[in-house]
């Protein structure tokens, strides 16, 4: 299974304003220039002189716009519910379609948007990127990490929670649904899944509104090849290679998948603004000795 897929609980799209329909892109692409992105190599552990490029501002990116989600899973797949229990309400169909609450008081859901983001290689507009990490080295490997932030947000309907025999708090549905997602992105080979901020609370109707918080790690790498102009990046996990447009400046590595391309494999990714470490920049660097993000080694002590 390809990494950087998330499979969510319950999700209701945050406001994004998203056509119904693919919108065309938007990232203009950046300038060619060449140059020596191994400028400042060094040994940063491995044996092999390395340099290490960083993206950390929600500018330093460009993701094209893509499709929406599917909608939630038709009212068929509900599970069952226990003789004597009212039908869901026409209205609350959206919100329960795909929810199992099994005896034990455990909570599964599948609203769809796992098959999207399998179609979209795991990568998906409301994912936006938090930072990336690439490593470039001497010996023609490279490695890129990236992480995604998400913020969830549901609603569940008192007759949704009570539907199928299992009646749940919200204080109930806040803590399932925390491990609920943990245990779901724990076994995604290759994602680091961090769940945080979670809080459910009571509505007017008696039912539950809901947030959470999630971030989402992949690392990635192969053998890099720099042709005149190019840099070609193949993936050891059997993907196509990619071939980057790039530009080495005073403010740092500028890539571009060539003609279009997306840059690492990841669905519409096209651009990446990445410059030298820094004590600021939210990841932890292997140039400055970090010992956590963006502290220790040449920063300022950890807390």
């Amino acid at each position: 299974m390809r990494i950087g897929l998330f499979k969510s609980l319950f999700l209701v799209l945050p406001a994004i304003s998203l056509a119904a329909c693919a919108t065309p892109p938007y990232c203009d692409a950046l300038d060619k220039c060449g140059g020596n992105f191994l400028v400042g190599e060094k040994d940063l552990g491995s044996g092999v002189p390395t340099v290490e490029w960083v993206a950390s501002l929600s500018n330093d990116a460009c993701v094209d716009q893509v499709p929406n989600p599917p909608s939630p899973p038709s009212a068929s797949m509900i599970p069952p519910r226990p003789a004597g229990v009212r039908a869901i309400e026409p209205s609350t169909l959206d919100w329960c379609a795909g929810l199992v609450i099994s005896i034990d008081g455990s909570v599964q859901f599948d609203d769809g948007w796992y098959e999207t983001l399998k179609k979209f290689n795991g990568w998906f507009p409301s994912v936006p990127l938090y930072t990336a990490q690439l490593e470039i080295g001497h010996d023609n490997q490279y490695s890129v990490t990236t992480t995604q932030l998400a913020s969830r947000h549901y609603e569940l309907s008192q007759t949704c929670l009570v539907a199928q025999g299992v009646s749940l708090t919200c204080d109930d549905l806040n803590t399932k649904i925390k491990t609920a997602v943990e245990k779901t992105l724990a076994s995604v080979d290759g994602l680091k899944a961090v769940v945080y901020g979670n809080a459910c609370s009571a509505t007017a109707e008696n039912g539950c509104k809901c947030d959470y918080n999630v971030s989402l790690t992949t690392t990635t790498g192969g053998p890099w090849s720099n042709p005149k102009g190019q840099i070609n990046f193949f993936d050891a996990q059997a993907a196509p290679p990619v071939a980057s447009d790039y530009c080495v400046n005073a403010n740092g590595l500028n890539l571009g998948g060539a003609k279009g391309t997306d840059l690492f494999n990841r669905n519409s990714l096209k651009t990446l603004s990445l410059r030298a470490p820094s004590c600021s920049d939210h990841v932890q660097s292997k140039t400055l000795g970090e010992e956590g993000i963006d502290c220790g080694g040449q920063c300022g002590p950890c807390p």
